[in-house]
């Protein structure tokens, strides 16, 4: 099971032991040591936590402090961030060589969470107010009641129906999450959330939202990281549904030209300080054979490493090239727009970022995409 923890834990000088993720991307690998430089490009992207993909017992398993440190590392329970322990498995029987426990009675509420290291399959409903949470998938044939709340490190798919309510509505986290109807309830996951019909909820996925064959959204807010593509689209109770997009794509694309660019330029400067070491060679000519063995075999890895710069920088060059061309596509295709609808009711807010455009008319097939700080839209 993965641990969080407080981004400010994180202090310059301390070495991480293990790989830091956030929202299931990773941010920093192991081995890398935290600079300043580090702490507020994490804080820019409003990065307040990072996990671990493991159970840990004290934060010195995460991180190495440097020699003579005077930072304090804090115990996970007196964080208040210790794993829950294993108090509560409903009636059921083991299946997939013990892997999965299969439940096939309703799940009632009770004070104590539902938490399992395996993968769980529910036959009938959920109860108001039950929490269940796994490290592996959870599929649920029946509905799930209001104030439910069901979490998985892998994928949730859910059959029947979600019915939360405005006091309490139904939490669901994942990897990924496929339901059928719900309504008042909140979606997160890491990659995808597919679904027919979402009704006055709350949906946040890291990459896709896609809602199809239903009634598709009315009312609530939808956020993903890539895009959205939905069948239809309305508001309800004088309130618009919000379609918004984070730019996700565009972050990793700038982030990654940014890096590129850099290591172009760190080659770069090396291969000028070895440019002067192939003018000594050229200007020496067949004069290089009666120098010694070593200084010989020196030049001739300086000339290797000067060719291996030549050939590392073309091929950065033409990665750049390419995510430029996509960073600057002027016009996508419909099927390529971050935002499709394909019936369009009023009334809809539709945020790229912090651009946004309402639409309080109806409209058939139509995407819409962010250039110069402006929506545009491209219809069929």
């Amino acid at each position: 099971m993965a641990t969080s923890f407080r981004l400010d834990l994180l202090q310059p000088g301390m070495t991480l032991r293990v790989p830091i993720f956030h929202q299931g991307g990773q941010l920093l690998a192991a081995g890398a040591t935290i600079s300043e430089r580090h702490l507020r490009q994490l804080r820019a992207w409003n990065v307040e936590s990072f996990d671990v993909a493991l159970n840990v017992e004290s934060f010195s398993q995460i991180v190495e402090l440097p020699k003579d440190s005077q930072i304090e590392v804090y115990d996970i329970d007196a964080m208040g961030l210790a794993p829950k322990k294993n108090l509560y498995s409903p009636p059921g029987y083991e299946i997939d060589n013990g892997s999965t426990l299969m439940v096939e009675s309703n799940i009632e509420y009770s004070e104590e969470e539902i938490f399992l290291e395996k993968n769980i399959i529910l036959t009938k409903d959920i109860g108001a107010g039950v929490r269940i949470k796994s490290s592996g998938f959870i599929k649920v044939a029946g509905n799930v009641a209001e104030g439910a709340s069901i979490e998985s490190e892998r994928d949730i798919v859910i059959q029947g129906g979600i019915k939360g309510s405005v006091e309490k509505p139904v939490f669901i986290k994942s990897e990924s999450a496929t339901v059928n109807f719900a309504e008042h309830s909140k979606i997160e996951a890491i990659k995808f959330v597919k679904a027919k019909t979402l009704k006055l909820c709350e949906v946040k996925s890291n990459e896709i939202v896609e809602v199809d064959e239903g009634d598709g959204v009315i009312g609530g807010k939808i956020e993903a990281g890539i895009f959205i593509r939905i069948s239809s689209a309305e508001g309800v109770n004088n309130l618009p549904v919000i379609l918004s997009i984070v730019l996700q794509r565009q972050k990793q694309l700038f982030s990654v030209s940014m890096n590129l660019k850099k290591a172009i330029e760190e080659k770069m400067a090396e291969m000028s300080k070895l440019e002067k070491v192939i003018e000594v060679i050229r200007l020496l000519g067949d004069k290089v054979t009666t120098l010694p063995q070593e200084k010989k075999q020196e030049l001739a890895l300086q000339s290797k490493r000067y060719m291996e710069l030549k050939n590392e920088i073309s091929e950065y060059n033409n990665k750049l090239q390419r995510i430029e061309e996509e960073i600057s596509d002027e016009k996508p295709s419909i099927e390529k727009c971050p935002i499709l609808i394909h019936n369009i009711k009023p009334s809809i807010e539709l945020l790229f970022g912090s651009v946004s455009l309402t639409l309080n008319s109806r409209q058939g097939m139509t995407g819409y995409y962010l250039r110069n700080n402006r929506v545009f839209a491209v219809a069929r």
